[in-house]
């Protein structure tokens, strides 16, 4: 296994998630992940026209009907901003 943000193999367990599933943190980048994902990461287009959404300050509910496909994706884009701003 790897790790989906630096390619470490330095990966341990570290707990579950709220869904029981398991849960692993790369000891080189500290990134938090599970093995198979329910959903896909928000590609770098969609991240683009979120950005400029939020630079014509329309609403973060709006945004993601109008962006995200899959209603699980609205916790990764929830993250995504929070960072952001």
């Amino acid at each position: 296994m790897h790790c989906p943000k630096c390619q470490s193999t330095k990966i341990i367990k570290y707990g579950h998630t709220h869904y029981g599933k398991l849960r692993f943190r790369c000891l080189d980048c500290g990134r938090q992940f599970v093995e198979n994902p329910s959903t896909d990461p928000i590609d770098q287009a969609t991240r683009a026209m979120i950005d400029k959404m939020l630079l014509e300050r329309l609403a973060l509910a709006a945004i993601a009907c109008g962006t995200l496909r899959d209603r699980n994706n609205y916790r990764c884009f929830r993250k995504m901003v929070t960072d952001v701003c």
